[in-house]
């Protein structure tokens, strides 16, 4: 807005409305998500810069992510690069991050997957893998009621009906409560190994795709009402917002893909670690694209690899990704194959 353009009163009224929001924007600079931890965090990699990040980045150092990854004036679009509208070059330096942890702990809790070989079904490294992934939805959702509160009071101040808004405050504090319940506050504990069930497969060959996120499949009426009766059994009284961890690790000469959950989401998850564990590639191609370019936004690509990819291809990810999520897995994509 300029303010020439107004009264001094509304002046007088939008700079005290800015002050107030920088107050609550200081306010949700949240400390270390370590347990009674009261160091501020460092910007974290959900996914390794110098491993899983280098080994798909090109030449110059640059990946590929979804536009809601990029960091304002380090992301850019190229013109020597055909890239849909919404996609950005970034470089590993910049992608993925999150403010997490501290220095510390964010180098103690996640040695095990960055100074030590990936070995499958450790499990240190399955709970470090899956820790760093919740540790972002439970940032994220931190942040996110931050800026629904904000957005609150702006209407308020002008008058404005906040209604929907305290909706959506209401909903990211469910899921956030959600999160807390079944997947943070277990891992922690010293039987989280007993909480969470995996798989760990491995490719023989690198893909040109990394991913390290929550996927929340659109699961039907029939598996939630089996899904409730479980969680009664247990004593639940919340269905879990978030279905599994997926986090692929690209190497040289291989892929590690790693599926973690909730031992509470055997039965409605069976279908996604069948297709992921099948022999026939058809099925592990179908997961992977639905689950990375479908049911997430946290994948991050080598940029030859797209430039490589039939035109066709591309025009049918950019049109899956304009569509709400629910809708994107009835046209899954053939981006990653096998």
């Amino acid at each position: 807005m300029n303010f020439r353009q107004v009264s001094r009163r509304m002046k007088s009224f939008m700079k005290g409305l800015s002050a107030n929001v920088e107050d609550m924007v200081r306010k949700m600079q949240l400390p270390c998500l370590y347990p009674n931890c009261s160091e501020m965090p460092v910007e974290c990699h959900s996914q390794q810069c110098n491993g899983t990040l280098s080994t798909i980045a090109n030449d110059d150092g640059m990946v590929i992510v979804p536009s809601k990854d990029a960091k304002g004036s380090i992301s850019r679009i190229l013109d020597e690069i055909d890239l849909p509208r919404g996609f950005y070059l970034e470089h590993i330096s910049r992608a993925t991050i999150f403010n997490g942890f501290c220095k510390k702990h964010d180098n103690d809790l996640f040695a095990t997957i960055e100074k030590v070989p990936l070995v499958v079904d450790n499990v240190d490294q399955v709970i470090a893998f899956h820790r760093r992934v919740v540790a972002v939805e439970v940032r994220h959702s931190l942040e996110l009621i931050g800026y629904f509160k904000i957005t609150k009071y702006m209407l308020e101040q002008r008058g404005l009906s906040s209604k929907s808004v305290e909706e959506e405050i209401y909903c990211a504090k469910e899921r956030l409560r959600s999160i807390v319940s079944y997947e943070w506050n277990p891992l922690w504990r010293d039987n989280s190994q007993d909480v969470f069930h995996h798989v760990w497969k491995v490719l023989p060959y690198k893909i040109p795709v990394s991913l390290a996120s929550s996927i929340t499949p659109d699961f039907n009426d029939y598996l939630y009402t089996i899904y409730s009766q479980a969680l009664g059994a247990f004593g639940c009284d919340a269905i879990p917002r978030l279905g599994f961890t997926l986090t692929i690790v690209p190497q040289e000469d291989k892929t590690h893909i790693i599926m973690i959950w909730n031992r509470l989401l055997d039965t409605l998850i069976q279908a996604f670690r069948d297709r992921l564990m099948s022999i026939d590639k058809s099925e592990v191609e179908t997961f992977l694209n639905e689950c990375v370019f479908c049911l997430s936004e946290d994948w991050c690509m080598n940029p030859d690899y797209w430039e490589s990819l039939p035109q066709c291809d591309k025009n049918e990810l950019q049109r899956i990704l304009s569509m709400e999520v629910p809708e994107r897995v009835k046209s899954i994509p053939r981006i990653i194959t096998l």
